[in-house]
């Protein structure tokens, strides 16, 4: 049986009846929702087998083995083509068998089988002995309503075998116009479900998990990009510059370009392309020897990301774009933004993570639509309140001028989630000459009222006063469903009002001690399912963590000078990874034995000492020796 078109689950089960007849019904389909409708309503998705791809060896086998007979007949001169094949082929079976028997047909010439390779996609098209494999990649594709087929399609405009982050994608798409409003929802928790159901139609491949359950990544199978590359040059979607099928610009006008310059731009030549009317331009490798990329006053998205060689010279008609909705410099080397930048009243999306950039121009603060503002290395600017429409802010407070903008921050009431760090505070909680630090309580628990969800924040400075500030919180942001304030001092206790954060899944905190009282707030947080806990000074109570404890708990990490820890029968029954660090000496370890015996799904246990360069090495392999006789037994 098979199931290619969207089914809801009642409609299956109506069909599926229950009962004790041992009968058993084998469903095959690629939509993860279909699969788990199929199975008993008392066991959803617990018989549900997903087929993995053939490994190395078998796929060698099976190829070599339809060609050649075997792998020890395979002309040297087709050794390297091979591999480039098999690699494409990606371990998926149907893939291999035809297009080995494809090429069983033809000469073992290495040079017809390199023009197979870069022709893969248009083979599979037209080539009737491709036809298998055409229908089976095309297998749920013709049900996908339309946008999600337009979503599918524009995975063609990313680099080839490249991992695709989930947040530029949406971003990317909200930017195109390819993702509908819908009521309760904003726009990129939709396109966040666009994602999702492309990944449980199988269309493409999730990676990159987290503890939530969340997939922060995608990959595309080798075959399916070529087919959906094939598909997008016909269609004239997406416009590829430079990639190893070579430039293909013979087309009327250009919709979207995807320019690839790999390690060198010799060669590469933009002026004959017809761009009046381009909306995207994503640019890959290296373009330090690019005079200008072809910047279309139409863009609606413009993409550096991981790009070497950007500069200003790239950027100086940047200011025409007055239509550009997301502009991402992610991991390159530019270190100041033109003031131009301004003019770009329809930009939502500033992406300078992992860039040079340490201040932003005064003009940034007339991006009155921008939704995410991702500068974490750059300073809070003056004016930050006049971008009401904030909703996701990485920012850096150190200098006079962006500590008196933090004020500001009270007014984007928007914000669904705030990273920042502190840099250079004053110890012993003195007020720094700059502006005050006070407004941070309040800014947490204003917003905290509002629409802020993800509250993370990193105090670099033995700032004592803001700390405890902090933890005398008279009104708790009740809605943070994340929460993550770490530094180098740390709070002198659990604030209290964290008990009151029953939303909570995301917990992670420096303190200095932690008592009975501070534990019993841990384990009152029943919808936690991530901790991260840094204690810095010891204490003789140890960490006692009780029985029916934190259920939903997956990720625990305790980092601690010496003591010990011990959890009670039954506590953290989801338990999955578990790492422990302690940053002295300790001889005696027999605790550790009796704390993960009681963890009923642990999958990895990781377990640090940072000893002391005064150890002597016979401490030091007593330590290894005690460590090993405590957990092997």
């Amino acid at each position: 049986m098979s199931c290619g078109k969207y089914q809801h689950g009642i409609i299956l089960a109506s069909v599926l009846p229950e009962n004790t007849f041992d009968s058993i019904i084998i469903t095959t389909t690629r939509n993860e929702l279909v699969a788990n409708a199929c199975c008993s309503r008392y066991h959803p998705g617990h018989f549900v087998h997903k087929v993995a791809s053939l490994k190395d060896l078998d796929s060698r086998t099976l190829f070599f083995g339809r060609i050649f007979g075997s792998e020890d007949n395979l002309p040297h001169v087709l050794e390297e083509v091979s591999m480039k094949i098999l690699k494409k082929c990606a371990g998926l079976p149907l893939a291999i068998v035809c297009i080995s028997s494809f090429l069983a047909a033809t000469s073992p010439d290495a040079k017809k089988w390199d023009k197979a390779y870069n022709s893969l996609g248009s083979e599979i098209e037209s080539n009737d002995g491709l036809r298998r494999l055409r229908q089976a990649l095309k297998v749920g594709y013709d049900d996908l309503p339309q946008h999600l087929k337009v979503c599918r399609l524009y995975l063609s405009a990313f680099p080839e075998n490249c991992k695709i982050e989930r947040d530029r994608l949406t971003c990317r798409w909200i930017a195109e116009g390819f993702v509908d409003e819908k009521p309760g929802k904003t726009v990129q928790e939709v396109a966040e479900d666009y994602f999702s159901e492309l990944i449980e139609q199988s269309m493409i491949l999730a990676v990159d998990f987290d503890c939530f359950g969340e997939t922060h990544a995608c990959r595309i199978h080798d075959m399916i990009f070529e087919l959906i590359s094939m598909e997008s040059f016909e269609e004239n979607f997406v416009t590829l510059i430079g990639n190893r099928r070579g430039t293909s610009t013979q087309r009327p006008y250009v919709r979207r370009l995807s320019l690839n310059c790999g390690n060198a731009t010799d060669g590469l030549d933009c002026s004959s392309l017809n761009m009046p009317h381009a909306r995207s331009l994503a640019v890959n490798g290296n373009i330090d020897n690019l005079d200008s990329v072809p910047l279309c006053r139409f863009l609606r998205m413009l993409d550096f990301e991981c790009c070497h060689g950007v500069n200003s010279r790239h950027l100086k008609d940047i200011g025409q774009l007055f239509l550009l909705k997301y502009l991402s410099f992610k991991s390159t080397w530019i270190s100041e933004l033109p003031a131009q930048i301004g003019e770009l009243k329809c930009l939502e999306t500033l992406d300078l993570t992992q860039t040079y950039v340490r201040e932003l121009p005064v003009e940034v603060t007339r991006l009155q639509r921008l939704v995410y503002l991702l500068a974490g290395g750059a300073e809070l600017p003056k004016g930050i309140g006049n971008m009401r429409s904030l909703q996701l802010l990485c920012i850096r407070v150190a200098g006079k001028r962006s500590r008196e903008a933090v004020e500001e921050l009270l007014w984007l009431t928007n914000l669904r989630k705030l990273e920042m760090s502190y840099v250079g505070v004053h110890p012993r909680g003195r007020k720094s000459k700059g502006g005050s630090l006070d407004t941070l309580p309040k800014i947490i628990s204003k917003l905290g009222k509002c629409k802020l969800r993800f509250l993370h924040l990193n105090l670099l400075g033995y700032y004592i006063g803001l700390y405890l500030q902090i933890q005398l919180l008279t009104s708790a942001p009740d809605h943070l469903q994340s929460l993550r304030i770490r530094g180098d001092h740390g709070f002198q206790s659990v604030p209290v009002w964290i008990r009151s954060l029953n939303h909570l899944t995301d917990l992670e905190l420096t303190v200095r001690m932690v008592g009975a009282q501070d534990l019993k707030i841990f384990a009152g947080l029943p919808r936690l399912v991530r901790f991260r806990l840094t204690i810095k000074e010891p204490s003789t109570e140890g960490i006692i963590i009780p029985g029916s404890s934190l259920p939903c708990l997956k990720e625990l990490f305790i980092s601690c000078r010496i003591m010990p820890v011990s959890f009670s029968q039954g506590v953290m029954p989801k338990l999955e990874n578990f790492e422990l660090q302690f940053r002295a000496y300790q001889e005696d370890l027999k605790f550790i034995r009796h704390t993960i015996d009681h963890l009923q799904s642990i999958k990895e246990f990781q377990f640090t000492i940072a000893v002391h360069r005064g150890l002597s090495d016979r401490q030091v392999e007593h330590l290894k020796e005690s460590f090993k006789s405590a957990v092997f037994v």
